[in-house]
């Protein structure tokens, strides 16, 4: 089941609140403090949602701490690819779901 579900690189939370639907809890991250404080406001009345500042290439989160992981448009501005996709495997548990996307 998609019981802890993980949005790195929210941005402003447009996807948030969608998502959220999918899953028992949402956390979503950015390592823009300004975008996660908007998102915050906007998505104030999703009760199993919760936002804190991350970075990509260095995230807090424990190992296998989340059965799906969504990044939407975020690989190609963080720096160090490989490093992300180091970090997905680690965070993501073994039979969880990373959906990915990037500009074509």
């Amino acid at each position: 089941s998609l019981d802890k579900g993980l949005n790195l690189g929210t941005g402003e939370g447009d996807y948030d609140k969608m998502i959220a639907g999918y899953c028992g809890h949402l956390t979503a991250c950015d390592i823009n403090q300004q975008d996660i404080a908007f998102a915050m406001q906007m998505n104030k009345e999703v009760s199993n949602l919760d936002y804190q500042v991350d970075n990509a290439l260095q995230l807090s989160f424990g190992d296998n701490s989340f059965d799906l992981l969504l990044s939407i448009e975020v690989i190609e501005h963080v720096g160090k690819p490989e490093t992300m996709m180091k970090e997905i495997a680690r965070v993501l548990r073994p039979d969880g779901l990373a959906i990915i996307t990037f500009p074509s």
